[in-house]
């Protein structure tokens, strides 16, 4: 008893056998002793098997804790990845409960923003208005559902433009009790947007003045149909358009809108040098006026009683070379950027190639005029030359053989020897001046002396015949020697100068006429200078109704015909200078 008192069930016990009741009651402890090893074996083993169960969920805990933090941390790691701002927010606060790097970059500015309200972290100092943005935590917690918003942020003097999506985080009773937040800075995305959809536009307007320049060939109208378009489309109030007019130095106001008669009168001649309208040709740049009040001046007073304040001036640029002015100007104070001016050059490019266009096409259309002209002329000159033709043969040559015929029969009647000399002496001279005639008609005809002595002595022959009878001194010169002239060329070429000729003897009245011929493989040059009374040679080619001045074109043509150029410089009361220049390596000429 007193070993099981002890908790001792191992220690072995020395029994001494009796038959009474105290070694009965002996049996019955040691039995009890026995069964309580036996119980204590099994509680041992039990609470063994406990122990090893609880370190194994133990370890399993602390396992499954390990891959939750791991999980967690994995899912941080993703989310302060994001380069979107992620926000956790209380619903029912509105304060800031949890953020992503990103997030916390940007609304920390100093300040731990987990606490803060969202809109006072977001640096508003009162929640969302629905005039400029609009709160998506409201529609959340209205629809219960997610939401999405743009929210326009200052950040200093640049504006963030913010797309936002709120998304509701519910309990286990279905309360919504967080809100996520996902925000994205879009704002260069919306500038770049922004950017694509003014490029459209600009294109749409250069696209839609291009169709209406080019609907017609007709300068005015596609100047007139130019400001229209330029107008309506760019919301300008004033436009007008300068051509560079050669012949008077300057330029021309061509086309207006928006301006007063007085005003257009006074800008109706503007200088190539005067002003930044005309300074636009030397430099070919755009020039912007923002004040016009700033200038002074009949032409700057006149735009100020106009209302005018910002001018642009645009040059008219085509293929290199600036034909004009593209004036327009605005009733208030406007800026254009760069954007902007980089239409209004294209724009005036675009007008530049249709006033080209209907230069070319009128410069056509005179051409097909002339050489209307000149072959009605051709075909009058022939029918005159046939006249005269057969009329130096009628009166002329026809007479003369008929006198000689006459002088032969009177000759075979008459006995006096004396009489028969003197009569074929007078018929020789007879003879002699027919055959000078023939040799004179030939000669207008087709220039034997062409064929056989080449171009110069040709000429040379044919310019004193003509020009020293009447009175007119004539130097001729050739520099170079070289073979015959393609016959091209060389029929060409003579009659361009006989027809120079020609006109010196007709129209010039000049007392002395240079020429000079430059002969080389490589191309020939003409001279023909005369100290006459010159002309205007613009005037005397200018389109019209009257044939004059189809003479020079023709000669023009003829150089045309063989590769070369004709220029012409002259002026009234002092003299002519013709140069004609025909290339021949590059055209592929050969000497005969």
């Amino acid at each position: 008893a007193q070993r099981i008192a002890e908790g001792d069930f191992v220690t072995p016990v020395n029994q001494q056998r009796r038959g009474d009741e105290i070694g009965e009651l002996a049996d019955s402890f040691i039995m009890m002793r026995q069964r309580l090893k036996h119980s204590m074996d099994e509680i041992q083993a039990w609470n063994r098997e406990l122990d090893a169960r609880v370190q194994e969920r133990t370890q399993a805990a602390l396992a499954a804790q390990h891959e939750a933090q791991a999980a967690r941390d994995d899912l941080r790691a993703v989310i302060d990845a994001l380069s979107d701002e992620l926000i956790v927010i209380d619903a029912d606060d509105y304060r800031i409960l949890q953020v992503n790097r990103a997030a916390r970059e940007r609304l920390g500015n100093g300040r731990e923003p987990i606490g803060q309200l969202c809109y006072e972290a977001a640096h508003h100092q009162q929640p969302c208005r629905e005039s400029r943005d609009t709160c998506p935590l409201t529609d959340v917690l209205s629809r219960g559902q997610s939401a999405q918003a743009t929210h326009v942020q200052l950040c200093g003097d640049r504006e963030r433009f913010v797309d936002i999506v709120a998304s509701p985080m519910r309990a286990a009773d279905g309360r919504i009790t967080r809100i996520v937040e996902l925000k994205r800075d879009v704002t260069e995305e919306r500038r770049t947007k922004e950017s694509l959809v003014r490029r459209n536009q600009q294109l749409s307007i250069l696209n839609e003045i291009a169709l209406t320049v080019n609907q017609s060939l007709n300068l005015e109208d596609i100047l007139d149909r130019a400001l229209d378009g330029i107008l309506r489309l760019t919301h300008i109030d004033v436009g007008a358009i300068f051509l560079q007019d050669e012949a008077a130095g300057d330029l021309k106001l061509m086309a207006y809108r928006g301006l007063s008669e007085e005003a257009a009168r006074l800008a109706a001649h503007i200088g190539l040098l005067d002003g930044s309208c005309g300074g636009v040709l030397e430099t070919g740049q755009l020039v912007i006026v923002s004040d016009i009040s700033r200038f002074r001046g009949p032409r700057a007073r006149s735009l100020q009683r106009e209302d005018l304040h910002t001018l642009v001036h645009v040059p008219l640029t085509a293929k290199g070379c600036t034909l004009g002015s593209l004036c327009i100007g605005t009733h208030h104070t406007r800026e254009f950027d760069p954007e902007e001016q980089d239409m209004l050059n294209a724009i005036g490019s675009q007008i530049a190639v249709a006033v080209e266009n209907a230069r070319l096409y009128a410069e056509v259309q005179h051409k097909e005029q002339v050489r209307g002209q000149l072959f009605k002329q051709a075909i009058s000159a022939q029918e005159e030359e046939r006249k005269r033709i057969a009329r130096e043969l009628h009166d002329d040559t026809s007479q003369t053989l008929t006198a000689l015929l006459y002088a032969a029969e009177e000759g075979l009647d008459m006995a006096d020897l004396a009489a028969v000399r003197k009569k074929l002496f007078n018929m020789r001279e007879l003879a002699q001046r027919t055959l000078d005639g023939v040799h004179k008609l030939l000669f207008d005809l087709r220039p034997s002396m062409l064929d056989h002595l080449g171009l110069v002595p040709a000429l040379r022959w044919y310019a004193q015949s003509r020009l020293e009878p009447k009175g007119t001194r004539v130097v001729i010169e050739q520099i170079g020697e070289a073979p015959r002239l393609p016959p091209e060329v060389e029929i060409g070429l003579f009659r361009v100068v006989q027809e120079a000729i020609n006109n010196i003897v007709r129209h010039a009245a000049a007392r002395n006429v240079s020429i000079l011929f430059n002969l080389n493989d490589r191309a020939v040059t003409a001279y023909i200078e005369d100290d006459g009374i010159g002309f205007d040679p613009i005037e005397l080619t200018t389109p019209g109704e009257s044939l004059r001045g189809l003479g020079l074109m023709g000669m023009r043509e003829r150089v045309e015909l063989v590769g070369g150029v004709l220029d012409i410089d002259s002026a009234p009361g002092a003299g002519t200078r013709i140069h004609i220049s025909i290339p021949l390596l590059e055209r592929g000429y050969v000497y005969a």
